[in-house]
Formats: structure tokens, C-alpha cells, sequence
């Protein structure tokens, strides 16, 4: 039973539960009716919970007196313990990465390290190409959006470039950006509850307790390339499914490294060229992507080199 206080007036409610083999019925609702005339609570606040179900003639008789017939779903079948379904929490992060830059100048065969930096009005390095890119990236474009794009990057009127010792104007630069879905996925399980009223199959409410495993060691990522990849991927019938947005990576991927490159990733390969030069090791170029950022997703989010920080060197 339970008690509150509604306008300043005392409210009595009557709760009865069963779980029983078989349906409720009409002999077992009168015998709840009875109960409530003599404690002194209107029939109109019993409510009837049955794990399962009801006879129609114990629908038309808790009908006609004003009693709430609830049918809870969710039990076993052994007792009343919640049914256990699987449960998927997946975050689904996308990254940038640079298939092709294409750029419009006066020189038909340009080197491509002498297109890729920018120089200001006084011949210092202002940028890169892969900077404009990153920069599309965190204000938007492309959209988060799985699948190839083609990305038109406004140059700034005061950055050019300089091919053979000569300044050359840049009229326009256009880059094809695949936008790929990295999926980690935790699985878990849900216990759900839910009450029915058997008068009419209304949902009245349901109570839901997800679990999801915290994991030990470092989760598999799944590599997706395009939306209907994706939502059959998320697509899990008879499960509970959570979906954690889309989360743009804060940096892009340029060739064999994440742009702008971290300190701990110019060191690398910094690290290799000097190994090379040395004759220790043949020539690293190109660079391997798992030999400068590794297999663990988190380097992404590690601090950005600044050049022009604390002036440290990077050795």
C-alpha cells in the first residue's frame, strides 16, 4: 500500500502482485476488491499487477469496478527475476584522412614538399596545406558524414608559394577527404521491465537496467567506410543498443602520421632518419603509419607539437 498526500488530503493506494502459472481471474480480482472495502480504500485506487496475464471475464470485472489491470513483462520464467537480453554501447569516431590534394599555380610539375608549404609577404613559413585541411576539419568540413568528399580550401590572400627560388600565386586548392567511422563497441546486459494495461495493451511504464563490462585491455576497433557499412553494423535485432554519436577526431590523418604531428611522433622519426643517416637502418620514407603512431587510437588525442612553444629541441 502506499500513502501520499495530494492537496493537502491523505491518498491510499493498494498495490497487489501475482505470479502465477496461469491468468488472473475474475474470482481472484473480486477477492482484491474485498480487500480494499475492508481496509477502507476506494476501489477506483487498487491496481492489479500480473506477471501473467489476465481471463477476459477478469478484465471486463476490474473494468467495470474502476481497478487498473497491469501485466508486468519482463520476468523469467523460473521466478521474478528480470529477463537478461545483450546489450552494445558503441562510439563511433570519425577521422579525416587525405586521399589526394590537388592545387591550381603557374608551374605544371611542381615538387610535391615545395606545394605543400605556404610563405607570407616576408618569405617565412606561415602553414601547409595539411594545416588548412585540419583546420576545415575542426570548424566542420567536411560533414560528419561517412564517405568520400571533395574539400574546396580557401588559401589566405597573403600566403604563397615558393617553387625554384621563385614566388608563385596559388589560384586554388581542392583536396579529397575520406571521412572513415572507427567503431568501439563494450557489450553488456539489460534487464527491462515493462507494465502493460491489459484493458487496452497501453504501455503505462518500464524500468531499464543496462551493465555494460568495463574492459581490461585495449578494445578491437572496427574500421567503417560508408553509412548503410555503418547502420548494419549498429543494426543488432533483439538487443539493446547504444549509440554514443559521432565524436570528430580532434586531428586529421596526412599520409603515415596524424596532422598536426605530435612531439612524441617527430621524435620517432627523427629517431629513424638519424638511424638511417648512421647506417644502422635502411631508409624508413615512407614511413609507416603503426611504426610512428602504433595501434592505440589514443595517440590521436595527444598534445600537438608547438613549434614555437618552449623552444625545446626535438631530439
Amino acid at each position: 500500500m502506499l500513502t501520499s498526500n495530494l492537496a493537502g488530503y491523505p491518498v491510499r493506494i493498494a498495490i497487489e502482485c501475482k505470479n502465477e502459472k496461469v491468468p488472473i481471474g475474475s474470482p481472484k480480482i473480486d477477492a482484491f476488491i474485498g480487500k480494499l472495502n475492508d481496509i477502507g480504500i476506494p476501489i477506483q485506487h487498487g491496481i492489479y499487477v500480473s506477471a501473467s496475464g489476465y481471463t477476459s471475464d477478469a478484465i471486463e470485472r476490474a473494468k467495470e469496478a474502476g481497478i487498473r489491470p497491469l501485466i508486468l513483462s519482463g520476468l523469467t520464467k523460473e521466478g521474478l527475476s528480470a529477463s537478461v537480453a545483450e546489450a552494445f554501447q558503441s562510439a563511433v569516431y570519425l577521422l579525416a584522412v587525405v586521399d589526394s590534394i590537388h592545387i591550381t599555380n603557374n608551374v605544371p610539375n611542381p615538387k610535391p614538399h615545395e606545394i605543400e608549404i605556404f610563405y607570407n609577404n616576408e618569405g617565412k613559413v606561415c602553414g601547409s596545406i595539411s594545416d588548412l585541411i585540419w583546420q576545415n576539419w575542426l570548424n566542420g568540413k567536411p560533414p560528419s558524414f561517412i564517405g568520400e568528399h571533395v574539400l574546396e580550401i580557401t588559401v589566405p590572400s597573403e600566403w604563397h608559394q615558393i617553387i625554384n627560388g621563385k614566388v608563385e600565386p596559388v589560384y586554388s586548392v581542392k583536396a579529397i577527404i575520406r571521412v572513415i567511422g572507427l567503431v568501439i563497441t563494450l557489450t553488456g546486459q539489460v534487464r527491462k521491465y515493462t507494465l502493460f494495461n491489459a484493458s487496452n495493451m497501453k504501455f503505462e511504464r518500464s524500468q531499464l537496467n543496462v551493465l555494460f563490462d568495463i574492459p581490461k585491455v585495449i578494445q578491437p576497433i572496427t574500421t567503417i567506410y560508408t553509412e548503410p557499412q555503418l547502420k548494419e553494423f549498429l543494426d543488432r535485432p533483439e538487443a539493446v543498443k547504444v549509440t554514443i554519436g559521432r565524436i570528430r577526431l580532434p586531428r586529421i590523418l596526412n599520409g603515415s602520421l596524424y596532422w598536426p604531428p605530435s612531439e612524441r611522433a617527430l621524435r620517432k622519426i627523427m629517431k629513424l632518419m638519424q638511424a638511417f643517416q648512421a647506417g644502422e637502418i635502411p631508409d624508413p620514407r615512407p614511413f609507416k603509419f603503426t611504426d610512428i603512431e602504433g595501434t592505440d587510437i589514443e595517440t590521436i588525442w595527444e598534445p600537438v607539437w608547438n613549434a614555437k612553444g618552449d623552444d625545446k629541441e626535438v631530439k
